[in-house]
């Protein structure tokens, strides 16, 4: 079943898709569909009419969806339409081919899964299906199966305890904080400095990735001040030349302190001390997880670690200071999605994938029984 099963792993930004065993996913494009309007309404029936991915991010004049919002399914039509899409056009498979492996965030809801059971037998009419939990994926990703899973994603992070590949969910912390917030929060900055929004909105994660870093708190807030900063020059598409100082370390900043934007107080130190001291409360032998295993794009930011690990010592007076062996993996954006590929090969695989048959016999709830979390 190995050669014949097809990973896919939706998150709020983007979709990473491929084939069991693979190192990398064959497609990586944002998890978007755009509706044309036409004299006033959206335009739904027509498919052909649709854009998704970067096509859809690059339209105007419609409505953009994101299906997936805060790691979960809030759109389901356009979840429909934008897995038929991937299956069709992007892939270019038949979906009752294989056996379909989709990651689920960590505190997906039995009804959420139930849906998008029902979504790949009946719609895609997928023989076989597999979901599970991403962060469990993430750790095998890394090698690891008990540690500390620390997530930032597009438009939330979450922190994730998992010891011997099995996830404390009641321990799980989150903050709405993620990549997106940077990328607007950077926008911003330079719009203030005089910039047209819209010469720079799609430029923007280019400058995030190239030219972002985080500082320690003492010098970014001296430089925040200081007016004698190092001018970087970055030209748009269309010749602007625009001048970054300040804002390649202010934009990331929000990451530990999202109060910055007007969101809740504590950052990513914050979700990683409450989660590990959920735990040793409901475990009754310490946590044996010391690995920190980071994941998400946001996290290669130069100075991510060091930051983190200063703000965990400065605030919670080192209690966790020798429980921080940060596990660097470089292909962590895509850690879930190699993790999975992984899974998917070892020898238990296909005795955990819930069958058509099965669906047919039980409904829905015959994914319950071969998910454990």
């Amino acid at each position: 079943m190995d050669k014949n099963t097809l990973i896919i792993d939706c998150g709020s930004g983007y979709c990473k898709a491929g084939f069991s065993g693979e190192i990398d996913p064959t497609i990586i494009i944002p998890t978007t569909v755009w509706h044309p309007i036409s004299n006033n309404m959206i335009t739904t029936d027509d498919k052909s009419s649709l854009l998704f991915g970067g096509k859809a991010l690059e339209a105007e004049n419609g409505l953009l969806v994101h299906p997936i919002e805060k790691r979960k399914i809030v759109k389901w039509d356009d979840m429909e339409l934008f897995l038929d899409n991937l299956f069709t056009n992007e892939l270019k498979i038949k979906p009752e081919d294989y056996c379909i492996f989709m990651t689920e965030p960590p505190l997906t809801t039995k009804s959420s899964r139930e849906t998008l059971t029902q979504l790949l037998f009946e719609k895609f009419n997928a023989p076989f299906i597999f979901v599970t939990n991403g962060a469990v994926l993430t750790s095998y990703g890394a090698c690891k199966y008990s540690g500390l899973v620390l997530d930032v994603g597009y438009d939330s992070s979450i922190a994730v305890p998992i010891e011997y590949g099995y996830p404390y969910s009641s321990c799980i912390q989150t903050i709405d904080v993620g990549g997106k917030d940077v990328s607007e929060y950077l926008k911003k900055l330079l719009v203030n400095k005089g910039y047209e929004e819209r010469k720079i909105k799609n430029s923007i994660d280019i400058i995030k990735e190239k030219y972002c870093y985080i500082e320690d708190e003492k010098n970014a807030k001296i430089k925040s001040d200081n007016k004698n900063i190092k001018i970087t020059k970055f030209n748009l598409p269309d010749g602007t030349e625009i001048s970054l100082d300040k804002e390649k370390f202010l934009g990331p900043e929000i990451l530990f302190h999202p109060e910055m934007i007007n969101k809740t107080l504590g950052g990513l130190d914050y979700i990683f001390c409450s989660a590990l001291s959920s735990i040793d409360h409901t475990t009754k032998n310490k946590f044996e997880g010391d690995n920190l295993i980071l994941a998400g794009a946001s996290t290669l930011f130069e100075g991510f670690n060091e930051r983190l690990k200063f703000e965990i010592d400065k605030d919670f007076g080192g209690k966790y200071k020798n429980r921080m062996n940060f596990i660097n993996i470089k292909e962590r954006k895509n850690l879930q999605w190699i993790g999975a590929s992984i899974y998917s090969i070892m020898h238990i695989f296909k005795g955990l994938c819930t069958s058509k048959e099965e669906y047919n016999n039980y409904g829905t709830e015959a994914v319950h029984n071969k998910c454990f979390y």
